[in-house]
């Protein structure tokens, strides 16, 4: 790590081992809210056939996590800046356990959904504080980069959700599966309970917010420029989120005619992919400029669509893992630079609230994206691949569109990063 970070956590009273078990703690939790997010996307069609769902109740169970997720980001957020966003981590994991358990003894389908709705305020109440934590604790000289730290080991659980997902469901079946996940839940309470650490400095801070009422600056959110933001993470990061967690795997069955199997190889290229973006993106972030980096990988991404396009049906091989590890990094890199944004807009005691209202649009987008989807496929008359072909151009002038108007709306905080 930067000698400044080190500075920083010696001020605190962190040890560089401390430091980073406390990143371990933190990256859990969210490595299996992604992974929940996008499970379905590989045992989607295992439940289908259990249960007898049609496309549409497939959609509504897809997007029951995504809607309480979305709805709970801002409450969370305002919480992580008045209460202890440790606390939260740890409840948020035992209530992850309790939604899992319920998720695998569902006997119907309305009782799938009641869990997923669950397992989306479970998995709310992880990255927003998290991100409150990072800032307070690492400071905003490297927040870009441990911010992809922890969208890496966020995205971990992307990998994990797909070929390991499908190989454990295979050997013992996907509700015994997602009941030993709800255990594991409970051990990773615990370790964020012992490793995350609260200096006594924050939680007399705590104490006084809500003592005196303080409230945190947020009138940054009100300018042009992060409004667009929040459109941004409407558009970009929902149509990105909807596709990797339920319509990626029937584009590579449906779509391009692939096995089960390969499908779950592409996806976990996909995944691994954002392990990387993540990373790489975050330290770009940190080096040119938050702003400048979100253009700059939103334009690419823009592209990384077409090249799904341009898969043929009937392809396997190199060019469709070079193409979904692509996917993968620039879709992921993109988020992880553009919740980098942040800083540029309130103080690091409006992070969890500010970060909470961005959340909130991403995944208020995904939610609507899983869902309507399948209208975007009626617009074409033509094969499943056609179908997927109309979706992914309306994503491509989505993404390209998006980019245009940040660059515009953010026009001299883009200027001042490269004169800096």
């Amino acid at each position: 790590m930067r000698t400044n970070t080190n500075l920083e956590q010696k001020a605190a009273g962190v040890s560089g081992l401390r430091s980073a078990l406390m990143m371990v703690a933190l990256g859990l939790p969210y490595f299996f809210s992604n992974f929940h997010r996008y499970a379905l996307g590989i045992i989607g069609s295992v439940i289908a056939a259990d249960y007898q769902l049609t496309p549409e109740q497939l959609g509504i169970l897809g997007s029951a996590l995504l809607y309480t997720y979305a709805a709970m980001q801002i409450p969370c957020g305002y919480l992580a800046d008045k209460i202890s966003p440790k606390k939260m981590l740890v409840f948020s994991c035992i209530l992850a356990a309790i939604s899992s358990v319920m998720f695998a003894s569902g006997s119907n389908f309305t009782s799938l959904v009641i869990a997923r709705a669950l397992t989306g305020v479970a998995t709310a109440l992880v990255y927003v504080p998290a991100m409150a934590i990072i800032r307070k604790s690492y400071g905003d000289a490297v927040y870009g980069s441990m911010v992809g730290i922890m969208v890496a080991m966020g995205k971990a659980g992307n990998v994990a959700a797909a070929s390991p997902l499908k190989f454990f469901t295979d050997i013992v079946g996907w509700k015994a599966t997602f009941r030993g996940i709800g255990a594991i839940s409970i051990v990773i309470a615990v370790l964020a309970w012992f490793l995350i650490i609260e200096t006594k400095a924050e939680r007399e801070a705590m104490k006084e917010k809500r003592r005196t009422a303080q409230k945190a600056d947020l009138s940054g959110l009100r300018s042009a420029g992060a409004i667009t933001i929040m459109v941004w993470f409407f558009l970009v990061a929902g149509t990105r989120l909807s596709f990797q967690s339920l319509w990626a795997g029937k584009y590579f069955t449906e779509g391009i005619g692939g096995t089960d199997a390969q499908s779950g190889y592409y996806l976990t290229m996909m995944s691994v992919g954002c392990i990387f973006g993540s990373l790489i993106f975050g330290k770009l972030s940190d080096a040119i400029g938050s702003m400048r980096a979100l253009v700059i990988c939103s334009l690419v991404f823009s592209a990384s669509w077409l090249m799904f396009m341009l898969i043929p049906v009937g392809a396997t091989g190199v060019f469709v893992h070079i193409a979904s590890a692509i996917l993968g990094a620039v879709g992921a890199g993109t988020f992880t630079v553009c919740f980098s944004c942040v800083r540029s807009f309130v103080s690091a005691g409006g992070t969890g609230l500010s970060s909470g209202i961005f959340n909130f649009f991403a995944f208020f987008g995904s939610a609507m994206f899983t869902q309507f989807s399948t209208k975007i496929f009626g617009l074409s008359n033509g094969t499943v691949k056609d179908q997927f072909n109309v979706l992914l151009l309306v994503f491509t002038v989505i993404t390209l569109i998006a980019a245009l108007v940040v660059a515009a709306a953010n026009r001299k905080k883009i200027a001042e990063e490269k004169n800096r």
